[in-house]
């Protein structure tokens, strides 16, 4: 059980089952989620507190009058849900 865990870490964070740097994969977040899960799943990509991306977000909406919102929810349709439990 914990090595299947611990495959699903590696893969999730960039490295093969034998440890070695692959290229990183943009999910979704399953757990770390307000809305849709992008910026959890932005947050765990770039492997910084999503509460940064979302307020970065959230500007972004605003001073860009709404077309923010439109780019929150393309990405929300175009990048996949995580397949891992983070």
């Amino acid at each position: 059980m914990e090595n299947n865990y611990n495959n699903q870490y590696n893969q999730y964070n960039g490295n093969d089952q034998n440890g070695n740097n692959s290229m990183k994969k943009l999910y979704r977040s399953n757990l770390n989620k307000m809305i849709c899960g992008v910026c959890g799943g932005i947050g765990n990509y770039f492997s910084c507190d999503p509460t940064i991306i979302r307020l970065l977000m959230v500007l972004f909406a605003f001073f860009s009058f709404g077309t923010g919102v439109l780019a929150y929810f393309i990405m929300a349709i175009v990048i996949p849900a995580s397949p891992y439990n983070e």
